[in-house]
């Protein structure tokens, strides 16, 4: 079975940051390093593409 969803919690274990980090990323709240909300918006960009790639089957 494909997963059909990307978590935040799939996300903070992919960047190896917090839930609450993805959070102010994903929300534009609160402190984060430019270099990590770099690398959470990247990752979120790549899960993205990845989940609608497996999706055209």
């Amino acid at each position: 079975m494909k997963k059909s969803t990307i978590t935040i919690y799939d996300v903070a274990k992919k960047a190896d940051v917090s839930m609450a980090t993805v959070s102010r990323v994903v929300n534009g709240t609160g402190k984060v390093k430019e270099e990590t909300r770099q690398k959470v918006q990247q990752i979120i960009e790549d899960m993205a593409i990845i989940l609608m790639l497996s999706q055209e089957d």
